[in-house]
């Protein structure tokens, strides 16, 4: 007869657990108000901070013997996409980018893993979407009173930026972007209705009530045509995986809340558009009646058993559906919706500029993934590659397609991994049986669902606080269960086992140890890198070597960093004439070459070092391969007239009359294509001093042919 040996209390939280708990919700929280976590400097004090609460956990478990277990596939699919991060380096098209990534990635496997094997009750996952939604009222109302002028666009509070949170008639909040705010107050608002129907006191859904509200405002206010798209994608799938009563009362909950909304948009945006602080009264006025409306249906569904099955709902949601589309359509080309609102919505269509775009970055991102289709080019892979197989002129750092990047930067491989592990994540999910906490599960399906498709267009990933958002969620969603060792007859079996758990549980903490230490080090390499750059343009070369090089004792795998450090170093070449510093510049240059070796600035700024020792040939294929690296790139084609035009003065200055034509020839040559290319795309912009370099060339070249040299 076998027995079963568990950790003690396995279900039940302990106290640790539950500050660890709230440590990590409270990260996630902060994040979004540091911009984002879209810079390197604001994101890895947070992943510090993250893996230094991870540590922590993992510590206390090994010390009360609970050890790790792997025993869910969801969580091997995500350390083996992590992993695959880190197998590209090698080979990756920019090594510090990728290792960047790799980072990122395993420090969010830690949290996603410490979201579920943290026995968290009900009641605080309750508070948790509650307080989710609760942050992004208060995202809202940043950026709202920012419109009104409230808030100085200098201030900044405990080193949080608040310039922008409204920019363009659009509400942006703390995010970089207005759609990826739009992606988060549309989270926020699922969440919060979702809260409400697990919270059983009419104290706390009042707040849900308002709260929601609000978050449905602010989404709108965001303009966000994708969002405009999943929104109502993510709602419909959520009304068909939730129980019947709760799908009825959320369908009812939506069709109030718009009901609500609609009559005030119009009076609403043109009070927040000209900055009229009657806004906030038009909103808390449609928020009172949504709350009122809300806590009538509760009651109703509560007093009255309302009998209906998954066939009556399906018709209810369809006709919902169908009506809701009709209305709105039918408004748009009315005077019903506000000018601008109805502009956005009329914009979504294939012709529009930034989905014309979009197709661009992905037909050049499937070019740059069939070129090494397999693992793919490494993290941040698409931000040094797209100059070369870009279809027309455009600057982005993103694809603006999560699922196209992750194509790009790990491959068939990693593009498996990931949406396996949202597959097993949405099947464990419906799959749960436990009263409250399947509406809690598949609550939290519908908030990823909406962060998921959002991330089919648009950079959402690419804010670190948009990626613990999700992956916190994530976790959520597939709590793990008590999970016990079976001790049977066969001791050999059972020690295996024990001790398989304890290895896992010690290379946890080391590699949390690791990663702890490396987003220290990545921190502060990083502000030393920020602080270089700004005195190289200010032109103190000392300073900006000198910090250059700090920042690379913490991180030597850094490309532009090893470029800023080249450049400093070479200016102050030109001013003090050391041959040292000229060796140690082209030193510097090669490193950020063979760290990002498709990256065309370092091939371009190595070839001008190459000319400037003297190389001239070996200079000019580099320029020559910098140009190829980037052919919609004018500035790649003026580096290298420029330096065709300078060799060819050095020959004309030394009386050497074929080799003088011969650079000239060739640097006009190029100015011709640069010329073609500026036809082809008239919005590409070029130097204005290179009609002044033509004439100087037409002018030596001239008296080149003359003998006048």
């Amino acid at each position: 007869m076998s027995k079963t040996a568990y950790p003690k209390s396995a279900d039940s939280p302990r106290n640790i657990e539950l500050c660890v708990a709230g440590a990590l919700f409270f990260l996630v929280f902060l994040s979004p108000y540091y911009r984002g976590l879209y810079f390197e400097y604001e994101k890895y004090p947070f992943l510090a901070a993250l893996n230094v609460i991870v540590l922590l956990w993992l510590l206390w478990r090994s010390y009360n013997k609970e050890w790790l277990h792997f025993g869910d596939i969801t969580e091997w699919l995500y350390a083996g996409f992590a992993l695959l991060y880190l197998l590209n380096l090698p080979l990756a098209a920019d090594k510090g980018l990728a290792f960047q990534e790799f980072i990122t990635y395993a420090t969010c496997f830690f949290l996603f893993l410490a979201m579920r094997k943290l026995r968290i009750p009900l009641s605080l996952k309750k508070l948790f979407l509650f307080l989710f939604g609760l942050n992004g009222l208060i995202l809202a109302l940043l950026g709202f009173s920012y419109q009104m002028g409230w808030i100085d666009p200098q201030s900044m509070f405990l080193k949080m930026s608040f310039r922008d949170l409204f920019l363009g008639g659009r509400l942006n909040a703390s995010f970089q972007y207005p759609n990826t705010a739009g992606a988060y107050f549309a989270m926020g608002y699922i969440s919060v209705l979702v809260f409400i129907l697990l919270e059983e006191k009419l104290s706390w859904r009042i707040p849900g009530f308002l709260v929601s509200f609000v978050l449905l405002g602010a989404f709108f206010f965001t303009y966000s045509r994708g969002g405009y798209l999943t929104f109502p994608l993510s709602l419909v799938f959520l009304l068909f995986v939730l129980q019947p009563p709760e799908a009825a009362r959320l369908l009812t909950y939506n069709l109030g809340s718009a009901a609500i909304f609609l009559p005030f948009l119009p009076k609403t945006e043109t009070l927040l558009l000209q900055k009229n602080p009657f806004f906030f009264g038009h909103l808390i006025t449609a928020s009172i009646a949504f709350a009122v409306f809300g806590e009538l249906v509760t009651q109703l569904f509560q007093k009255r058993s309302v009998a209906i099955n998954r066939k009556k709902l399906a018709i209810l949601i369809s006709t919902a559906v169908v009506l809701f589309v009709l209305l709105f359509v039918t408004a748009t080309k009315s005077d019903f919706l506000p000018a601008r609102f109805a502009q956005r919505i009329k914009d979504i269509n294939l012709q529009t500029h930034s989905v014309v775009e979009r197709f661009l970055f992905y037909r050049d991102a499937l070019k740059i993934f069939s070129l090494r289709p397999l693992n793919g080019w490494g993290g941040g892979a698409w931000k040094t590659l797209y100059f070369k197989f870009q279809s027309a002129p455009y600057f982005t750092e993103s694809t603006h397609n999560f699922y196209v990047q992750i194509l790009v930067e790990s491959g068939i491989l990693g593009i498996l991994l990931f949406l396996s592990l949202f597959v097993f994540i949405f099947k464990k999910a419906l799959q749960s049986e436990f009263g409250k906490e399947q509406i809690l599960q598949k609550g939290i399906l519908g908030i990823l669902l909406m962060g998921l498709l959002h991330s089919l267009i648009d950079v959402n990933f690419s804010l670190g606080a948009f990626q613990l958002t999700v992956w916190s969620f994530a976790g959520l969603a597939v709590p793990e269960r008590g999970i016990a060792i079976e001790k049977t007859s066969k001791r050999k079996e059972y020690a295996h086992q024990s001790k398989m758990r304890v290895i896992l549980t010690t290379f946890s903490v080391i590699v949390s140890a690791v990663l702890m230490v490396l987003c220290l080090i990545m921190s502060q390499s990083t502000n030393y890198a920020i602080q270089a750059e700004y005195y190289l343009n200010q032109g103190h070369w000392k300073e900006a070597a000198l910090l250059a090089e700090k920042s690379l004792h913490f991180n030597p795998w850094n490309a532009e960093t090893h470029f800023i450090y080249s450049n400093a170093l070479r200016s102050r070449f030109l001013d003090e004439k050391q041959p040292f510093l000229r060796a140690k510049s082209f030193e510097e240059a090669q490193k950020a070459y063979r760290l990002a070796p498709q990256n065309h600035k370092y091939i371009q700024y190595l070839g001008f070092l190459y000319v400037e020792m003297g190389k001239f040939e070996t200079g000019i294929s580099y320029l020559e391969r910098a140009v190829q690296n980037a052919p919609l790139v004018p500035a790649t084609y003026e580096g290298l007239i420029s330096a065709l035009k300078s060799i060819g003065d050095f020959y004309y200055a030394r009386g050497e009359k074929t080799k003088t034509m011969d650079y000239y020839k060739r640097a006009e040559e190029v100015l011709i294509k640069l010329y073609q290319l500026k036809e082809k795309y008239p919005q590409i912009k070029i130097s204005n001093n290179l009609a002044e370099l033509a004439r100087e060339l037409k002018k030596y070249g001239k008296q080149s042919e003359e003998g006048g040299i």
